[in-house]
């Protein structure tokens, strides 16, 4: 990572990730990303990610999944990061 470019600031919560991300994209005009733990990490993710989203923000969330073949058997940290995260179609201004 050292011969990269990347500047990393520990928000210490990842909702505060997701809105630092979208923050940087904002004010930089560049993409934001947010990294996260699987489960509840992702799921703190959520607000952020659709803050961005309603408002075009360009940023990247990366998070931790639980072994494909443990999905569906209440692993430990298991969610579906994927489902939480889709449009809803009952939401037509997105």
């Amino acid at each position: 990572m050292l011969d990269y470019p990347v500047h990393h600031v520990l928000v210490r919560h990842e909702q505060g990730a997701a809105h630092a991300a979208d923050g940087y994209a904002r004010a930089s005009g560049e993409v934001g990303v947010a990294l996260a733990t699987s489960g509840p990490g992702a799921a703190n993710l959520v607000t952020g990610i659709a803050t961005a989203f309603m408002d075009s923000s360009p940023i990247v969330c990366i998070t931790g999944q639980v072994n494909s073949k443990l999905i569906g058997y209440d692993a430990f940290q298991e969610i579906d990061a994927t489902g939480i995260t889709l449009r809803s179609p009952s939401i037509t201004t997105w």
